[in-house]
């Protein structure tokens, strides 16, 4: 999270849960970033969570430098 909180930067990630180690959900992702100050939409804008196979933006809620 220090890296994130620090930079700040737009993310664009693709979830894939057949991936994930088993005993973990795409909410964790979720839930990392939200701790990290961010939120989650889908490609078309919408809030959204990582709960299946798709691709999301994560969107810093302020940004670097301001307060």
């Amino acid at each position: 999270c220090e890296v994130l909180m620090a930079a700040r930067p737009l993310i664009r990630i693709g979830v894939h849960p057949f991936w994930w180690p088993e005993g973990q959900a795409p909410s964790a992702i979720g839930d990392l970033l939200r701790q990290c100050e961010y939120r989650m939409t889908n490609l078309a804008g919408a809030q959204a969570m990582p709960d299946a196979y798709a691709e999301y933006v994560c969107i810093p809620s302020r940004r670097r430098g301001a307060r």
